[in-house]
């Protein structure tokens, strides 16, 4: 016998043997559907969408000034909505009132927007957070947060292409922070 005929001889019972079982009748209960990879799920949109930005940077003797905007759109009706701004010791509001700290209600509709004025005494970057907490409503208890940092010597602008910074001729230390 030569070697071919001696491998397909060894290899026809396994490949019987291997279909037998593979033509098995499944256990009850079982589908192929069953079997089958679940779909993978999309996670729900929240119903806040925050927006914080800087606007009005500018180097002035004894610090920096500056405008924060902070836009706030409901994409869905909301209750008991808390809004905190998190300042550094360092970095004053000069108008404390600008941006309410409760709301009772808000609508489902456009973004209602908010311009706080800051200024900052000395040098040296400053990490601004605002957090909110609101009831929607299925009644779930959600608390979102954004931040942003004021910095005295910001990277020049440039463009955000597919989540992706570009801009020409900046150090990478200027970039990443």
């Amino acid at each position: 016998m030569n070697m071919f005929r001696r491998t397909t001889a060894a290899t026809l019972p396994f490949l019987l043997a291997a279909l037998a079982g593979g033509a098995a009748p499944a256990p009850a209960g079982s589908s192929p559907a069953r079997r089958a990879v679940p779909a993978p799920t999309v996670e729900p949109t929240l119903p806040l969408v925050i927006d914080l930005a800087l606007e009005g940077v500018e180097k002035r003797p004894g610090g920096l000034e500056a405008r924060l905007v902070f836009d706030l759109r409901p994409l869905a009706d909301l209750r008991n909505l808390v809004i905190r701004t998190i300042l550094p010791p360092t970095l004053t509001a000069e108008d404390a009132d600008a941006i309410p700290e409760r709301l009772a209600t808000v609508a489902r509709g456009p973004a209602r927007r908010f311009v706080l004025p800051l200024h900052a005494a000395g040098d040296g970057r400053r990490e601004i957070r605002v957090e909110v907490e609101f009831d929607d409503a299925q009644g779930r208890h959600l608390r979102l947060g954004q931040g942003v940092t004021l910095d005295p010597d910001p990277a020049p602008a440039g463009r955000l292409n597919l989540g992706a910074y570009e801009v020409m001729a900046v150090p990478i230390e200027k970039v990443g922070h």
